[in-house]
């Protein structure tokens, strides 16, 4: 852990991403739902269940990735890294509707900014005073 204090936090990619990640868990949780009311429990019911739930976790994640780099943005290329990676399960149901297209495009996006984002890290009074004394 660091101590430094960072001037700019990658808030919008934070934001992006949480947004993306609540609306995948809501969107999941309400598919099982939906599944668990189906009277037909076949054999493709197993394989779909185990599907939804990847999308569960992995939604799950990238919440707290988010969370995460919004508490260590020095370590923004990672966390970012973590968004886009476990944004693949998410493909898998892009084209099931608009709200999993809308959860795919935010957490990309999200995940991009979070990984080109440049901290600027705040100087301590003491730094900038050395500063201007050597001037």
């Amino acid at each position: 852990m660091t101590t430094e204090k960072i001037e700019n936090k990658p808030i919008f990619a934070c934001v992006l991403s949480l947004i993306g990640g609540l609306i995948g868990v809501l969107l999941a949780l309400w598919i099982f739902g939906v599944m668990s009311q189906t009277v037909d429990r076949g054999g493709w019911m197993g394989v779909s269940a185990f599907f939804v739930f990847l999308w569960l976790i992995s939604n799950a994640i990238v919440i707290f990735s988010a969370i995460k780099l919004n508490y260590n943005p020095l370590e923004h290329t990672k966390w970012g890294s973590f968004i886009l990676v476990f944004l693949l399960p998410n493909l898998l149901f892009f084209f099931f509707g608009a709200l999993s297209a809308i959860v795919c495009i935010t957490e990309f996006v999200g995940g991009i900014l979070a990984i080109i984002h440049k901290p600027r890290i705040l100087s301590s009074p003491s730094q900038t005073q050395a500063e201007k004394k050597s001037t």
